[in-house]
Formats: C-alpha cells, sequence, structure tokens
C-alpha cells in the first residue's frame, strides 16, 4: 500500500494562513463547527 503525505508549511507561500483563508474561503460556521459543516454539505447536495 503506497501512503500519500500531504505537508503545508510555509514554503507554500500561505503566510501564517490556513488554506482556506488564503483561498478567501467563509462558510460562517457556527460554534459547533463540524456539525455546522455537516449541515452545510447536506443543504448543498439537495
Amino acid at each position: 500500500m503506497d501512503e500519500k503525505y500531504i505537508h503545508v508549511g510555509n514554503e507554500h507561500g500561505l503566510k501564517g494562513k490556513t488554506p482556506a483563508e488564503a483561498a478567501d474561503i467563509n462558510l460562517k460556521l457556527k460554534r459547533r463547527k463540524l456539525l455546522s459543516l455537516i449541515r452545510f454539505a447536506a443543504k448543498r447536495d439537495d
């Protein structure tokens, strides 16, 4: 089995931001982030 690793470090030019912040993605998740993300994804599948 091949194992794949994803490493995101400063060399990728994100300037201390997460990938979502760098891409200007704001999902406006509430306090319970995982539940909010599941609900967001479920709405998009309808």
